[in-house]
Order: structure tokens, then C-alpha cells, then sequence
């Protein structure tokens, strides 16, 4: 059946999946949503229940079932805030200046690895949740919980 809010054709790719990678027998959705529109049933509207009778009408052992969707990580990035940690080194003396550069060199490059960091993660994912009904137990299997596929 077709995943719910697939704007991005992962229901495709799953598809691919299950033929090439698991060898199982791929149907057309044409039979359930068939029978969707005959029982007046929305896409947002199925349940397992409307699930297994899709299943049953279609002469299928399980329907896999899912819905994508959009999440936005934000720039997550904070300096270091304890001013005390770059404070100098008590003393002018060559060693304390120069223990002073080192430890200022080791914090400037740990921010910019953390902005880095940061700056890589920004942006809008689509995570993924899909299933599988067994139409002759009615039992349901998760195959992908809430898992990022793809960063757009």
C-alpha cells in the first residue's frame, strides 16, 4: 500500500528492496487502493484492520504499510562558556605564555571541529516508518521505526 506523506518515492525504493535484495513477490497497489475507493477509505484513514481486508481481497500473504516524514535540525552550535578555561596563566614568563598559547590553540581548534560539527547536521531529513501485516495471523512487524533515510 502506498506510505502516507511519500513525497519523496521511498515507497519505490522499499519496494526495490523487498524484490531485488529478498526475493518476495511484489504486487501493484492497484487492488487495494481499488477497494480504498470503493469503501470510501483515505490513505490517513487506513487501519490494520482495513489492511488485512486489502490483503485478503488482493490473494497476498502481507501488506507493508508506512508514512514518511519531514524533520528540520537546526544550527545547534554553542562556544565553549567558561571564560575561565582561556584565562592566562598566572605569571609572564616564557613557560606560562607558552602554556598559555597551547591551551588557547586547544580550545580555538575544538570549536571550530564542534562548529563543524554543527554545520554538517544542519538541514531537513525524511525519516521513515514502515510495517508489515500478516494477513493470515493479523500479526504486524515492524521493519523501520522512525529512521532517517534521506537528507534533502
Amino acid at each position: 500500500m502506498p506510505f502516507i506523506n511519500d513525497y519523496y518515492g521511498l515507497l519505490g525504493d522499499v519496494q526495490d528492496y523487498l524484490s531485488v535484495q529478498l526475493c518476495y513477490n511484489i504486487i501493484e497497489n492497484k487492488v487495494g487502493l481499488e477497494k480504498m475507493n470503493q469503501s470510501n477509505i483515505s490513505i490517513n484513514d487506513l487501519n490494520e484492520y482495513h489492511l488485512v481486508n486489502i490483503g485478503k481481497s488482493a490473494n497476498v500473504d502481507y501488506v507493508i504499510h508506512g508514512y514518511t516524514y519531514r524533520y528540520d535540525v537546526p544550527f545547534n552550535y554553542a562556544s565553549i562558556d567558561d571564560p575561565e578555561y582561556v584565562k592566562p596563566a598566572v605569571g609572564k614568563d616564557f613557560f606560562g605564555s607558552f602554556l598559555h598559547s597551547m591551551r588557547t590553540w586547544s580550545v580555538y581548534n575544538e570549536e571550530l571541529t564542534r562548529r563543524s560539527i554543527a554545520a554538517s547536521e544542519v538541514g531537513s531529513y525524511v525519516g521513515l516508518t514502515y510495517y508489515s501485516i500478516d494477513i493470515h495471523t493479523g500479526s504486524k512487524l515492524f521493519l523501520l521505526k522512525n529512521s532517517t533515510v534521506l537528507k534533502l
